[in-house]
């Protein structure tokens, strides 16, 4: 199989294009041990038909990882698209995140997964639009699922750190509870400190002064 046929029959920049199946037909053979890159990309918008290296050996070359990341590069640049995730994944397997190629392609991506979602809230195949299994909004568990989830907390316990955390949250809630308590002020009673905040339009905390001051009275 010439894969440079199978290549071109996908749109492409002609340009980076020759220059990949240059730098592929330049290693062919070269290592024996390294990674195993498809050729063709397998990716569902290329060509993943050639997925096995079992059914289609001509479609895998062992590279060195450098290789694979100009072979990955490439390919972004000839493809676009899905090629863009693959040289995104590349990018962060080789710690090559500060490199302006990373930032294009991470940028490349962002826009395409933008572009993707706003087609399927137009055709309205997204999933907060449809009842997708995959959208787990509103969903109720059954009382089996309760039952497992209860069963797998059995004997479990908080780390000393999270129960202080833990504790801390507690005082600081009923810090806050000691803002809701009656209140008077002008011989007018409130239920708490928002109540009497909403009605003379001021925050809680100009109220909460107010006590200090002596203006507003706890009950």
């Amino acid at each position: 199989m010439n894969f440079s046929i199978v290549l071109e029959s996908k749109p492409h920049n002609l340009h980076y294009l020759k220059r990949y199946i240059k730098f592929i037909s330049s290693l062919n053979g070269k290592h024996k041990n390294g990674e195993k890159h498809h050729i063709c990309p397998k990716a569902n918008d290329m060509f993943p038909e050639y997925h096995s290296f079992i059914y289609n050996p001509w479609n895998m070359i062992i590279l060195s990882l450098r290789e694979h990341y100009i072979a990955h590069w490439l390919l972004f640049k000839a493809f676009g698209k899905s090629q863009g995730k693959a040289f995104h994944l590349m990018c962060n397997r080789t710690n090559s995140r500060n490199s302006k190629a990373y930032q294009l392609a991470r940028e490349y991506q962002l826009n395409e997964f933008i572009k993707s979602n706003q087609e399927r809230i137009l055709n309205g195949t997204h999933n907060f639009l449809t009842n997708n299994p995959g959208n787990r909004l509103g969903c109720k568990h059954s009382e089996l699922s309760k039952q497992k989830t209860s069963k797998s907390m059995l004997g479990f316990k908080h780390s000393e750190e999270t129960k202080l955390k833990m504790k801390g949250r507690i005082r600081s809630i009923e810090s806050n509870q000691k803002l809701f308590k009656s209140i008077k002020i002008d011989n007018i009673i409130f239920k708490s400190c928002t109540d009497a905040a909403k009605y003379y339009n001021v925050s809680n905390t100009t109220i909460t002064n107010w006590i200090r001051e002596g203006k507003a009275m706890k009950l």
